[in-house]
């Protein structure tokens, strides 16, 4: 599914889901803060997503022509696609693991939240926010 799809699906969750309005229902106002604190972080996600996919063309273009010229400029210009490459997977990770505690059903997203990538992705987020050198290193490569 799309990004995007999934991002007009939260929004449609939090204007149109029954209930959530009451001033009686504290669940339903928790579930409904969780949701707001997800949809937030998916944006964020998505916002980083496209800020990696901007900078790794850049920096595929500034590694061609350093290579072709033999000479490389600022280092710091050539990582920052992979900042944005770790800190996407490691938001994007937050929202996987917030999403059991809404307790709703999506056919579509259950395989995905099953798969191993998810796993994958807790490790990678650990390893990007935790000084763990090795791990880090082991993912990276």
């Amino acid at each position: 599914m799309p990004l995007r799809k999934i991002l007009v699906r939260f929004w449609r969750l939090l204007q149109a889901r029954p209930g959530w309005n009451d001033d009686d229902s504290r669940d339903a106002a928790d579930t409904r803060a969780v949701l707001v604190s997800l949809y937030r972080k998916f944006v964020w996600a998505d916002f980083l997503r496209r800020e990696y996919e901007r900078y790794r063309d850049r920096d595929a273009e500034f590694m061609r022509v350093g290579l072709e010229e033999r000479k490389i400029g600022s280092f710091e210009e050539a990582f920052e696609a992979d900042m944005y490459m770790c800190l996407w997977f490691s938001v994007l990770y937050v929202v996987i693991e917030g999403w059991p505690t809404l307790r709703l059903k999506f056919d579509k997203l259950t395989p995905l939240l099953r798969s191993n990538n998810k796993n994958l992705l807790k490790d990678f987020r650990d390893a990007t926010f935790h000084p763990l050198i090795g791990v880090m290193n082991a993912l990276m490569h």
